[in-house]
């Protein structure tokens, strides 16, 4: 079955593929009506995270920001196809870093860079295109597809751009083996914790929340610098990526701070536009264990 499934995508990315701009977001738009109006995909999950999140929001801008949410979640869906066959060219096009020079003055210098981010704007155009713009080997750290043959593909086609992808099972020898030249490493931190007595938990929208440890982890013990990179949606299919140093010292931070760095940085980019980020996944779908401090 899952190889099936892989030929069925397959042929649908290859309609993606060939499919002109314009059309491409009138099937954006017919996605979002079925996602919204008729399937009702994670309307619950999504609803609910937006009225803890916004408590000081009425019902009814609540719900503006939901539709607004499924219509750029459906973008992201057909561009995360469609960036599978398109050209350089058309990437750099819509997709510009408008400040490398920041992560380039670290690489410079011969050390690594960990950048770090959320899932927010459009992150699947940032993984395939984000080893155009460093003259340095670029490490993304993900999680696996659930269909091997599909994982694979995506690893394939990403990697012939520059960036190796690491399943994130794989972190200590990706940073062991990708650490040995000045390297760019990737991380999206903002999914939920899968080991809830090892994350940091600190407030993020309103709410206890605990967040990967990866992060922290990984910048202290390879005493990297930790560079927040944030995605704008300029408007359908445009966007701009920026760079922002959190810190060049990760060491001289105690232990939760750079995590509550980053939840704060966070934070303040999703209320600026909340539409942009992935309030369909389950954030909180964990408690903090007792003995686990609120940073």
């Amino acid at each position: 079955m899952k190889l099936i499934g892989y030929f069925l995508f397959r042929l649908f990315s290859f309609f993606m593929r060939i499919v002109p701009f314009w059309l491409l977001y009138l099937l954006s738009d017919l996605l979002c009506f079925i996602l919204y109006n008729v399937a009702g995909y994670r309307k619950k999950v999504v609803y609910e995270n937006l009225k803890k999140s916004f408590p000081e929001k009425s019902e009814e801008e609540r719900k503006v920001i939901a539709k607004k949410f499924y219509r750029h979640l459906s973008d992201i869906m057909v561009e995360g196809l469609k960036g599978l066959g398109m050209t350089k060219k058309e990437v750099v096009k819509r997709y510009k870093l408008t400040n490398a020079d920041e992560v380039n003055r670290v690489l410079a210098s011969g050390r690594n860079v960990l950048l770090v981010g959320g899932h927010y704007g459009n992150w699947e155009w940032g993984a395939l295109s984000i080893g155009l713009w460093f003259d340095a080997p670029v490490s993304i750290i993900y999680k696996r597809l659930t269909n091997p043959y599909i994982d694979k593909y995506f690893r394939k086609r990403r990697a012939a751009w520059g960036s190796n992808m690491w399943p994130i099972e794989k972190t200590r020898e990706a940073f062991v083996k990708g650490g040995k030249e000045s390297c760019v490493f990737v991380l999206v931190s903002d999914q939920s914790a899968s080991n809830s007595k090892k994350a940091y938990y600190t407030m993020f929208l309103n709410q206890e929340s605990g967040f990967v440890h990866g992060m922290e982890w990984q910048s202290k013990r390879y005493d990297m610098p930790v560079i927040y990179f944030n995605v704008r949606k300029i408007r359908r299919g445009y966007y701009e990526m920026d760079f922002d140093l959190m810190t060049d010292d990760p060491k001289s931070f105690e232990n939760g701070m750079i995590t509550k760095m980053y939840a704060h940085k966070l934070e303040g980019i999703v209320k600026e536009k909340p539409e942009h980020w992935l309030w369909s996944h389950r954030r909180w779908k964990r408690s903090r264990p007792e003995g686990n401090p609120l940073i």
